[in-house]
């Protein structure tokens, strides 16, 4: 007796769905994810104050866990104030480069409103650091797989 088409698209389709709901944060297909992130700050924020946006920031590589296992994800993050000699910064004071193993481990930290899954520890930055942003042009983010 022949399965009827529509049970093996059903199938198919569940299948699929059971594999993408758990993202393997580890997984290396597509190599490397390097995510460049520069803050421009609101101009009655202290430096104090980005100094504490700049170390709240790189402990994040420390604090971003994959949920599977515990293990921090984050390859790489360094960063720092801005201090070109060429004058083309736009106005940006601080910047960060953040390297994933996978996109998959990128698409987990960056999360809301983009994906359902996320960091929360990212997400508490996120929501920490908005009101010391500039209102136009306040962050810049470029993200590129390496080759």
């Amino acid at each position: 007796k022949l399965i009827n088409m529509k049970h093996i698209l059903i199938i198919a389709i569940i299948t699929l769905a059971i594999c993408i709901t758990k993202a393997d944060l580890t997984d290396r297909v597509g190599g490397k994810v390097n995510h460049i992130v520069t803050f421009k700050f609101a101009s009655n924020i202290t430096q104090e104050q980005k100094d504490h946006v700049l170390v709240r920031f790189l402990r994040l590589k420390y604090l971003c866990t994959d949920p599977n296992t515990g293990s921090p994800y984050i390859l790489s993050l360094t960063g720092g104030s801005a201090n070109s000699p060429e004058g083309v910064d736009q106005n940006m004071e601080q910047g960060f480069i953040v390297t994933f193993p996978s996109a998959a481990a990128r698409n987990y930290y960056v999360g809301k409103p983009f994906f359902k899954d996320f960091d929360p520890h990212h997400d508490a930055f996120k929501a920490f650091v908005g009101p010391y942003l500039a209102k136009e042009n306040g962050v810049f983010v470029f993200d590129y797989t390496e080759l």
